[in-house]
């Protein structure tokens, strides 16, 4: 259920507050500002005699003091929600052992559990983003991960991030790969000028081939670079193979590998799309179905799941949702469809699912 139009108004107040401290004077982000920023933060860190010696007073005057612990943890928003913690916007398990799981989160980085969630480790305090769109374990070596920077879900604190990052050790490390998703862009019509990486999805057999859904806001256009990314080198190059509108979901078939699936749209009616590639996300066909087999108007976003086990067909799963502006953004339809590799998708809407997006009034399916 959206939130009330009050609270609606406090998260557009911070959104204005977060852009405007760092548009001034100018009247928009520069691109590369965050990036900078960053390199000057390092800079400062260089050993100085002064300082560590300040450091190691410090240390001795607060050795004795008793400390008490603050958080993170729950707290009251003062919203109707009650006591709240900051979402979380991705999970990647590792296909080794279901007690090790990364967590994304809004604007808290990424964390890791060896112990099924009893205890996190934060892994990304140091990145100069943390707002965290996707995560994803390369199945065939679970040792690599990528992440995603700068959530996709068109909120008014959805924040942009500055690229993708990867580790080969299993998050103790990571390499920043700016690639094609930089940001904040130089744009005075759009707080959210940016790059926002809603999805990641890793080869089954190839941790070197990588899908990314993404949602670019540019200078001049709200969908010129957006859509699905794909690489073939492990983030280091990138290629536009899927367009026309903001990417939101990317699969990769774990019993066929050569097989993915993507979902393209908004949180309005613009461009959607389900589609299919059987070359590992090179080219893609768009696999709504024959007519009538999924709804044609009032759609917004979509949102895919796959199902399968070897010696079965491929079972997959579309929650479309209603255009947010004309429809308030509730469930249009929950549908399922077989996928045997040969005979068109077509697909049959279960008419048991429950509006999961909202009560009925306004929904949330748009995010």
């Amino acid at each position: 259920m959206r939130a009330p139009r009050v609270e609606r108004s406090r998260a557009y107040q911070r959104m204005l507050y977060f852009y405007q401290q760092r548009e001034y004077p100018l009247g928009a982000i520069p691109a590369g500002a965050q990036q900078q920023a960053w390199r000057q933060a390092i800079a400062k860190r260089a050993p100085d005699a002064s300082v560590q010696n300040d450091a190691a007073k410090a240390g001795a005057e607060t050795a004795t003091l008793t400390w008490t612990e603050i958080g993170p943890r729950p707290l009251n928003s003062g919203y109707s929600a009650g006591e709240v913690s900051g979402r979380v916007t991705a999970i990647a398990i590792d296909p080794r052992d279901s007690g090790r799981v990364y967590l994304g989160t809004a604007g808290g980085g990424v964390w890791k559990t060896i112990n099924g969630g009893s205890t996190w480790l934060p892994l990304t305090d140091q990145m100069p983003s943390l707002a965290i769109g996707a995560v994803a374990v390369a199945p065939s070596n679970p040792d690599v991960v990528y992440v995603g920077l700068g959530e996709g879900n068109f909120s008014y604190d959805s924040y942009y991030g500055m690229g993708l990052y990867k580790s080969t050790n299993g998050g103790a490390d990571w390499t920043h790969m700016t690639g094609p998703f930089y940001g904040p862009l130089y744009n005075r019509n759009s707080y959210w000028a940016g790059a926002h990486i809603g999805a990641l999805a890793v080869k089954a057999d190839d941790a070197n081939v990588v899908l990314a859904a993404a949602y670019m806001i540019g200078e001049n256009t709200s969908g010129d670079h957006s859509g699905v990314w794909r690489s073939a080198d492990g983030g280091s190059t990138w290629a536009l193979v899927l367009s026309g509108a903001p990417g939101t979901q990317v699969l990769f078939d774990p019993v066929i590998p050569n097989m993915a699936y993507a979902a393209i749209g908004t949180a309005s009616e613009y461009a959607w799309g389900i589609y299919k590639s059987s070359d590992a996300g090179a080219t893609w066909t768009k696999v709504n179905g024959v007519t009538g087999t999924l709804p044609l108007t009032n759609v917004g976003r979509v949102a895919l799941a796959l199902q399968h086990t070897a010696g079965a067909a491929a079972v997959l799963y579309a929650g479309i949702g209603e255009d947010f502006y004309s429809g308030n953004g509730n469930l249009r339809g929950f549908y399922k469809a077989l996928d045997d590799g040969a005979s068109p998708i077509n697909w049959t809407r279960l008419s048991s699912a429950p509006n999961y997006c909202g009560d009925g009034g306004v929904g949330q399916c748009w995010y």
